[in-house]
């Protein structure tokens, strides 16, 4: 084999190596991701098992909370979450803003259902409960912004008295209100009878562990067979 069939084949193994390493860091990442929201999906069946649910606004800011408590709904705004799917359909999670008993100072985000979007896109009118109420369910952080795409993870629209974003930033909601909001939110409890479609499935929006599991197979597949194919390669050129 001469100097320059070497140096093409250490040429062409270096980037072979370099794709099956950046293959398999993705299988390794996508089998991380599920582990990571099996922990997520014990936590919340542990939090639904506790018999004595913790006050609304408990300051343990644990990641999923069985919490009870009372309070009054501000009639506005309502905050709508953009690109919310559920079962294959598009639309929107209504979110209001509820004033605790507890902390009446602060704010809390209460997810009050999901709700279609037309093709329109018209947004969907929202009935905020009225009267001193009072609500129980899970305690949770806000859902995850996904990829921010130049300035979209800070969008935020106001038609009348209704909000979209696409991003639920607790902090930006705090500076358009002009009053404290708590980092975490309040998914309803489904028996409530307020509010609209919705249930405590914390991946309703995101892929199950098993999916990423699956991907993490195929990453680490593919890693494989791109090794194989050189090491194929490499025997039939020295045998040519």
């Amino acid at each position: 084999m001469t100097k320059n069939h070497t140096r093409s084949l250490i040429i062409w193994w270096l980037i072979a190596l370099l794709l099956a390493g950046g293959m398999a860091r993705l299988g390794f990442w996508q089998y991380g991701r599920a582990a990571e929201k099996r922990v997520q999906l014990a936590q919340v069946e542990q939090a639904l098992k506790n018999p004595v649910p913790l006050s609304l606004m408990n300051p343990t800011f644990e990641p999923f909370e069985r919490v009870e408590g009372s309070g009054t709904f501000e009639r506005k705004p309502v905050i709508l979450l953009d690109n919310q799917q559920r079962d294959g359909r598009v639309g929107v999670h209504a979110y209001g803003v509820f004033v605790p008993d507890e902390l009446p100072q602060q704010r809390l985000l209460v997810d009050l259902g999901w709700l279609p979007m037309d093709g329109q896109r018209d947004w969907p009118a929202v009935a905020v409960p009225t009267g001193h109420l009072k609500l129980s369910g899970l305690r949770v952080n806000p859902p995850s912004a996904g990829i921010a795409i130049g300035d979209a993870s800070g969008y935020l629209e106001k038609r009348g008295d209704e909000w979209l974003v696409v991003n639920l930033d607790t902090a930006r909601i705090a500076k358009e209100l002009g009053a404290p909001v708590w980092p975490q939110v309040l998914r309803l409890d489904p028996k409530l009878p307020m509010g609209y479609e919705r249930d405590l499935e914390i991946l309703s929006n995101t892929l199950t562990p098993e999916k990423h599991l699956g991907y993490a197979v195929q990453w680490w597949g593919l890693a494989a067979t791109l090794l194989v194919i050189a090491l194929v390669l490499t025997l039939r050129r020295k045998k040519a």
